[in-house]
């Protein structure tokens, strides 16, 4: 091997080498990138089993070809550490790659690539194609609702699932839900997979949001094809649950039946109380409300009165705080409790949304943004974004104290 390229090509050789050495491996070639030079081009590929990538650059130079498998990690650092514009003339013989960058030399040991394994994912076909945008929209929509709990390993990745029309992911840790659709392709053979939720986090470092990416999938892998990189993410083997039984059974069967929430009524699905906010002041109030919380007790109490929406809390041995806020809701008085990170975390998504309260004992409660509610959404993209937290009615009172709290974490199963 002996080319010549230039460094700010290789920018993203270096975010797919960083997705493989993150994690550590018992197979000691996975920490390895395989380079191979051929036709004017540098092409490389790598894999940790269970996010596999293969690329190509274009030489500025090509002398000779050849082949190497160097340390993934290692490589990428050294190209980091060189100046953006600059030339890397990489020169193999034998057993050593020799990196050399202006007056800087470096001389890599390199492997044979023999008992590599092959990336038999990348050999998948795709069949549907969507613009980067929408799909890492999408994955900003649900992540952040996976569980934390390695007990529960499913709901710790996100659900790649067939709609009634196109494909949704889902992700949810039981107390809430996150539902993002897209209706403009289907994707052959889809049914109901399990992604892992690094390598989906993963894809918004190495798709350009003004890209087209192109989706396979089979039972054992999901294939992403974008300009010169394919992707193929290995599916977990174990089963997603079924999402829909956290909803209330109007809205479920709803979501069964169609991919929009548009002309509804929301008492129809069981909530009797919905009104309208901007996400951005609702969610500088829940900022400051949040700082007088504890991860041991997230709970605040909102309170509903004509024209008005009161937030509180109150912890044991820090303080209490309140605000009120103006909103459009001439609705009877209402009070909830609710897990106040977890409301944050919803609003940040959406600017616009709706609030829906409702259910047995006020213990659901849905937010959506407003334009998938009133007017049919045309543009492809995410049509549908719902979370649902568990909230306990609480007592009529104007504190509470920390046995209250505690009755109130239990119930929310906090």
């Amino acid at each position: 091997m002996q080319i010549t390229l230039k460094r700010d090509e290789l920018t993203h050789f270096l975010l797919l080498c960083q997705a493989i050495s993150i994690r550590k491996n018992i197979m000691p070639l996975l920490g390895n990138v395989v380079l191979t030079a051929a036709d004017g081009k540098l092409f490389f590929k790598g894999s940790d089993l269970e996010f596999s990538f293969s690329s190509f650059v274009d030489c500025v130079q090509f002398d000779r070809p050849g082949k190497a498998l160097v340390d993934a990690k290692l490589m990428a650092e050294i190209i980091r550490q060189l100046p953006s514009g600059c030339d890397i003339h990489l020169e193999s013989e034998g057993t050593i790659l020799k990196l050399t960058s202006g007056n800087f030399v470096v001389n890599l040991n390199t492997r044979s690539d023999d008992g590599y394994p092959h990336l038999i994912g990348l050999d998948l076909l795709p069949s549907a194609t969507l613009e980067a945008s929408h799909l890492l929209s999408m994955i900003d929509s649900v992540s952040y609702a996976t569980a934390s709990d390695s007990m529960r390993e499913a709901f710790c990745n996100i659900c790649l699932q067939a709609g009634q029309k196109g494909f949704r992911l889902v992700a949810t840790d039981s107390l809430r839900l996150a539902l993002s659709t897209y209706s403009e392709c289907e994707i052959a053979n889809l049914e109901s997979s399990v992604v892992p939720k690094r390598s989906m986090l993963e894809l918004k470092k190495i798709l350009k949001p003004s890209s087209l990416v192109h989706i396979g999938v089979d039972d054992a892998f999901l294939i992403l094809i974008s300009e010169r990189t394919k992707v193929a993410i290995t599916l977990h083997t174990t089963k997603y649950s079924d999402y829909l039984q956290i909803l209330p059974e109007p809205l479920a069967d709803k979501l069964l039946t169609t991919n929009e929430l548009y002309d509804i009524d929301p008492k129809e699905l069981g909530y009797e109380f919905y009104f309208d906010v901007t996400a951005t002041s609702f969610i500088d109030c829940l900022k400051r409300i949040n700082l007088l919380t504890i991860d041991s007790n997230r709970i605040i109490r909102i309170d509903l009165k004509p024209g008005m929406m009161i937030l509180r809390t109150n912890t044991p041995g820090i303080g209490d705080a309140t605000e009120e806020i103006e909103i459009d809701y001439q609705g009877e008085g209402a009070s909830i409790a609710v897990n106040g990170m977890r409301l944050y975390e919803m609003l940040s998504v959406e600017s616009d949304v709706y609030l829906f309260i409702g259910g047995e004992e006020r213990k659901e409660f849905m937010v959506a943004p407003k334009r998938c509610l009133e007017s049919p959404v045309d543009m492809p993209g995410v049509l549908l974004f719902l979370l649902t937290v568990n909230i306990a009615s609480m007592p009529d009172m104007e504190d509470y104290d920390a046995d209250e709290i505690a009755d109130f974490e239990a119930s929310l199963n906090i």
